[in-house]
């Protein structure tokens, strides 16, 4: 049988031969090849077939819109920002050059400001709980020459701003001196529900303090991770706080952190916030935010070179060097891997051998701590300037629930 076998191959690839070279010039490349240049050919997968035939559709899919009439679509509204904005959608790319407001007319009149997005033509300067009617007028301009053959009147109407609870700017340091209190913001919202919870200094080689998450009504704001204080916190106090409430405006509550935790100890505190109404069944949680806050009068500036780590401690209220203040470098496992006070310059130094370590050696924190109670921390694991302020993120984020599509040829997220 195996004899038989290799005398059908053999004839197989005689036979083969003998076609191909009959056949000469004229024998056309089997349906799965493509001929790239005289006398050469390539197979052709199938994959670059799909491709090809996605190519075709694509190119005859953009012949298509570019041929067919340029219309508006719909219109969508945006309330999560401190003024709404109402985006109109068309069937074709806007010219963001173009000027748009005298294609735009409002009744009741409005002065608005128009940006362009895309195939979206976006509204702003508007304001919660109102209605309008937008005119867009005939003759308003696609970004490829084709105009708007008529006019839409399209309703517009803006419900009240959904509820908000947060905190008034992004830091997680708030002043032990002078500072009347923790200021939290809130929109449409008669009583906020607060908790503190403390941290003590120990546990935060373990933990990342940071500026938390704000969610709105029907979201949940969690801690994850190194950011998650609840398995080494503990609650110092719960209660409600009533807060002013205007309208669609936000406004501002200094809530005193201060009185709520007495005796300052070392340590860092974890301040939750959430709307204190019953939300009927099926709304899903309350407008909420969590944050970690640090109370001190202590700022750490560290430079880190080939002889090891400079450290100045000052004051915030007075930016003068502290003195003889202890402070500590400690490692991933918490082990502390040196200390020293500081001298009259504020200044403690910690040697290269100390910043050689690696694994759950490695350094990973600077804390000090004054005789109030009150601590700084320095984080190490955090990048040495912060840009979080800045515009260098690309584009914006959804917040902790993003999409992405999948496809054959790689992965696309949203923008």
């Amino acid at each position: 049988m195996t004899q038989i076998s290799h005398w059908a191959k053999a004839f197989g690839f005689a036979l083969l031969f003998a076609l191909a070279a009959c056949g000469g010039s004229n024998t056309a490349p089997p349906p799965e090849t493509e001929t790239l240049q005289e006398g050469e050919i390539v197979p052709r997968s199938r994959a670059d077939q799909r491709a090809a035939v996605r190519r075709e559709r694509d190119r005859q899919r953009a012949i298509d819109d570019a041929q067919a009439d340029f219309t508006y679509f719909r219109y969508r509204i945006d309330v999560s920002e401190r003024n709404p904005k109402a985006c109109f959608v068309f069937s074709a790319a806007l010219d963001p050059e173009a000027s748009y407001d005298q294609y735009v007319e409002f009744r009741p009149a409005v002065r608005p400001a128009l940006t362009v997005e895309g195939r979206e033509l976006c509204v702003g300067g508007l304001s919660f709980g109102e209605e309008r009617v937008a005119i867009l007028k005939s003759g308003l301009p696609a970004a490829d020459g084709r105009v708007l053959d008529a006019g839409e009147e399209v309703p517009i109407s803006f419900e009240d701003r959904p509820p908000y609870v947060g905190f008034n700017g992004g830091g997680v340091i708030l002043p032990r001196m002078d500072a009347d209190g923790l200021p939290v913001e809130t929109v449409n919202v008669d009583e906020v529900r607060v908790s503190v919870s403390r941290v003590n200094d120990r546990a935060l080689a373990f933990k990342s303090i940071s500026a938390g998450q704000t969610a709105g009504q029907g979201e949940y704001a969690y801690l994850y991770g190194n950011n998650r204080p609840n398995d080494v916190s503990t609650q110092l106090w719960t209660g409600t706080m009533a807060v002013d409430r205007i309208q669609n405006a936000p406004v501002v509550t200094v809530f005193p952190l201060a009185d709520v935790i007495g005796d300052l100890e070392p340590g860092a505190y974890v301040v939750r916030l959430e709307d204190a109404r019953d939300l009927p069944t099926g709304s899903g949680p309350a407008a909420s935010a969590i944050r970690w806050i640090v109370m001190t009068d202590l700022a750490l500036t560290a430079y880190r070179g080939e002889h090891g780590l400079d450290v100045t401690l000052r004051s915030l209220q007075t930016g003068q060097p502290l003195p003889a203040t202890q402070i500590q470098l400690i490692a991933r496992n918490n082990d502390v891997l040196g200390a020293a006070d500081t001298g009259t310059d504020g200044r403690v130094a910690f040697a290269a051998p100390l910043m050689a370590g690696t694994g759950n050696d490695a350094a990973r924190l600077v804390l000090a701590s004054g005789e109030n109670g009150d601590i700084a921390v320095l984080d190490l694991d955090r990048a040495p300037v912060d840009l979080a302020s800045d515009e260098v993120g690309g584009r914006r984020s959804s917040g902790p629930v993003d999409g992405y599509l999948y496809t054959e040829r790689g992965i696309y997220r949203p923008g």
